[in-house]
């Protein structure tokens, strides 16, 4: 049996990368809610979550990353108020899509979880 894909895991390991990789504890912060947000700014449109335009995974691995997650990625497009109707024809890109919605979805919490890994503490409601 496979083993069903951790997006939460592996989004989070790809924001622990692009911290260290791009050294942004090197600068300094007025709260982890600053460094939260210019995170997700810079990340909402990056390859990290696939939404730069290129899709960070060939249609082959996202189809691999789906299997078990499908729900999720349904949830994912109607939680940032996306249309069906609007979701690729097309299998490969359909899977890319989806792959990329999840990952958006789930970004604003995984990047609190890759802070918190790394010491910094909510610092608002």
């Amino acid at each position: 049996m496979n083993k069903i894909y951790n997006y939460r895991k592996a989004l989070k390991e790809d924001i622990l990368n692009y911290i260290k990789d791009n050294d942004v504890l090197d600068y300094k912060y007025e709260s982890a809610h600053e460094l939260h947000e210019i995170l997700n700014d810079e990340l909402w449109g990056s390859n990290i979550v696939g939404n730069d335009g290129d899709y960070y995974a060939s249609a082959e691995k996202c189809e691999e990353y789906l299997a078990g997650n499908l729900s999720l990625g349904l949830n994912a497009v109607k939680d940032l108020g996306a249309d069906f109707e609007n979701i690729p024809v097309d299998p490969k890109e359909t899977v890319q899509y989806l792959d990329c919605m999840i990952r958006l979805h789930l970004l604003w919490d995984c990047i609190w979880d890759a802070l918190k890994e790394l010491g910094f503490k909510e610092d608002y409601e």
